[in-house]
């Protein structure tokens, strides 16, 4: 029915109709389109896809760039329908180191920047004077035991709630020496390498220090147990534990193995299958005895079966080393990796295993292969942890520098040659050792 004089007659009604119902098809695809990450690129000509950026670091009064421009976003930050290609991030904040990384963004994936606390720029402050070796930051982050080698190896200790320092042994300086500290006290070890000297003193009373050395001959390995304060030891014949507040050895049992070592209360051992002839790392040797893993790499090198050690054990994971060589080996109970490593470290965040030679650092987490993280020809001397995001400091030969491992970025701390370093890392605070503008001493500085 149309109504007399009217302009908007049938067909007029039926062409809107159909331009709505096209309209309709048109717009709602790309509607959908849009709110699903896809643009269209005018220049291509093409719908593309797109991605996210989602950034949120400490401290959160920091400003991000992308591409050099600032993103007045206040931390966190989420980009979205971001077009896929190469970003440059970086992200700033007073006082603090500049970070900086190139991302590549993909089609329907987000980039995260997370898991970050920028470096704090701050001034070297000394806190004790003289020429200074190694240094050995109690886990309490109480006590500091440095060491000089003059005519004579000294060894210090520093009680940052107390002064003076004081002198805790005078040893040799003919031989190599290595502290460590006990996880659950104030108690520490300080023994030579070829273990002939065996000192354990107690932080809180250091004028009575216990030299089990001397009541203990041809110590041939000896370490804490990661849960109390009491150590293990053995010689060739015997596996002993010692109660360090009582001064009390107990034997465990016999010695028959290539190599032992303690974890979680537990004694494991590699040792020679005698009917098999393969090499075995057992597990609870002197309890509920089982084997964990047959080491087929050592079965496989007849000449040469004695010649690797146990040096960690933790959640189930070994390592191993061979002797006088670089090689390491990772074991579970189901797999093996051998790879280049002299010297190790397990960050106590996420149970991340670092090892590293002068030239590679390795990394491991449970699951997972090694992972080369970093080849360098400058000499890589030492590593160490610096926060709860597994924040590396890497001393090489002229410098330290800080490392997020999770993105290959990486800066200056000390531009100098340091001789030691170690880090109060609930504190961030770093303490190291070295000649700063011609002065010898134990600098600290808050990162």
């Amino acid at each position: 029915m149309e109504y007399p004089g009217t302009h908007f007659t049938r067909p007029w009604r039926l062409a809107f109709l159909l331009v709505f119902i096209a309209a309709f098809f048109i717009i709602a695809p790309l509607l959908v389109l849009y709110t699903s990450g896809y643009r269209y690129d005018f220049n291509a000509g093409i719908i593309k896809e797109t991605g996210a950026i989602s950034i949120d670091v400490l401290p959160k009064n920091a400003v991000a760039y992308l591409n050099d421009q600032k993103l007045d976003i206040k931390i966190p930050i989420r980009l979205k329908n971001v077009t896929p290609g190469k970003y440059k991030i970086k992200i700033t904040a007073d006082g603090f180191y500049d970070w900086e990384k190139d991302v590549q963004v993909e089609n329907m994936q987000t980039v995260y920047i997370k898991e970050i606390k920028l470096i704090q720029k701050s001034d070297p402050q000394k806190i004790v004077d003289g020429k200074i070796d190694s240094l050995y930051l109690a886990p309490n982050n109480q006590f500091l035991i440095y060491q000089k080698n003059n005519t004579s190896t000294e060894f210090w200790l520093h009680d940052f709630n107390l002064a003076p320092d004081k002198l805790i042994l005078k040893t040799s300086i003919k031989k190599t020496y290595s502290v460590e500290w006990s996880n659950k006290s104030d108690y520490t070890m300080i023994k030579s390498a070829d273990l002939s000297e065996v000192y354990i003193i107690n932080a809180t009373a250091v004028d009575n220090p216990w030299v089990l050395s001397k009541d203990e001959k041809n110590i041939s390995k000896i370490q804490w147990n990661n849960n109390t304060d009491d150590l293990y030891f053995s010689n060739k014949n015997q596996i002993f534990l010692a109660d360090v507040t009582t001064q009390q050895k107990t034997s465990v049992g016999k010695n028959s193995f290539i190599d032992w070592q303690v974890s979680d209360n537990q004694i494991w051992a590699l040792q020679i299958n005698t009917t098999t002839n393969d090499i075995n790392l057992d597990k609870d040797v002197f309890g509920f005895d089982s084997t964990f893993t047959s080491i087929n790499t050592l079965t496989a090198d007849a000449d040469n079966k004695t010649n690797w050690q146990i040096i960690s054990i933790n959640s189930n994971v070994a390592l191993l080393k061979k002797n006088s060589f670089s090689e390491m080996l990772i074991a579970t109970n189901d797999k093996q990796y051998n790879f280049f490593g002299d010297k190790f470290l397990l960050s106590p965040y996420n149970s991340w295993w670092i090892m590293w030679t002068p030239w590679e650092l390795t990394t491991y987490s449970y699951g997972e292969e090694p992972f080369l993280l970093n080849r360098s020809g400058e000499q890589l001397r030492k590593v160490i942890v610096l926060d709860e995001y597994n924040t590396l400091g890497l001393i090489w030969a002229n410098k330290m520098t800080a490392l997020f491992p999770y993105y290959f970025v990486s800066h200056n701390l000390i531009n100098s040659p340091i001789n030691d370093a170690t880090a109060d890392i609930k504190n961030r605070t770093l303490y190291f050792s070295g000649n700063l503008n011609g002065q010898d001493g134990i600098w600290t500085i808050n990162y």
